[in-house]
């Protein structure tokens, strides 16, 4: 399976959103922020009538600085990474991945990579817990994916494919 493609702006955008939202700690963030809401309602189960929204005020303002910051973060890194808006060649073998761009070439055999999850947009290939390389979906058949999900279990690599 060979892919090849350039990122545009917003779809590296994208791509970032979904890289972080795919983490485990974006999990636990989204947690500990839905947990603090709740304790905000807390105190007005006892007493109804003292309910206001601006006690939402708070985990509103921490949500959009939270996103504000992801959001301006992948902007900064792909006006800053030339090599960002390359095009970029993912090719897949049955023991390798190989990734070249018009300035970097990479190899490594399947088993070193640590997983790959499929989302609604992007098919992730993770390198580490925190960083991973996004083809769009749209530019990858079903009989890609069957082959890709069978070459990824021969290794034992993690996928939800």
């Amino acid at each position: 399976m060979t892919v090849k493609y350039s990122l545009t702006k917003q779809e590296f955008i994208d791509a970032s959103l979904a890289i972080v939202f795919s983490r485990p700690q974006f999990k636990r963030v989204v947690i500990i922020f839905l947990f603090f809401i709740l304790i905000s309602f807390v105190p007005f189960i006892s007493i109804p009538n003292l309910f206001s929204w601006e006690s939402l005020i708070y985990p509103i303002v921490f949500a959009m600085l939270y996103f504000g910051i992801i959001y301006y973060s992948a902007n900064r890194n792909f006006n800053s990474n030339p090599r960002a808006s390359e095009e970029i060649e993912y090719t897949f073998t049955k023991d390798f991945f190989i990734l070249k761009g018009q300035s970097f070439s990479s190899e490594s055999t399947l088993d070193k990579v640590l997983k790959v999850t499929k989302t609604k947009n992007w098919l992730l290939i993770w390198q580490s817990r925190n960083n991973a390389h996004a083809i769009p979906l749209r530019l990858v058949t079903v009989n890609q994916l069957k082959d890709l999900k069978a070459d990824l279990d021969w290794h034992s690599v993690k996928n939800n494919l």
